[in-house]
């Protein structure tokens, strides 16, 4: 936007500059987006083992339940 709003003229070092920041930021944002869902798998992995090892007993107390996640 302010590269259009400004006129800086194409292939100009600003111009590049610019392009340049603005696709490190775009990396950067993909990077974050993929190591998030990797924590989202992850974290369900562990709800679903806790719920499979709570499934065997049962009466399974909320804090035990607490404690195998916090482990």
């Amino acid at each position: 936007m302010y590269i259009a709003q400004r006129g800086v003229p194409r292939r100009s070092a600003m111009w590049v500059s610019l392009k340049t920041l603005s696709a490190a930021c775009l990396v950067v944002s993909i990077a974050a987006a993929v190591g998030s869902i990797a924590d989202v798998i992850d974290a369900l992995k562990i709800i679903v083992t806790c719920i499979e090892a709570t499934a065997q007993f049962t009466y399974v107390s909320y804090s035990s339940i607490v404690m195998v996640l916090l482990s």
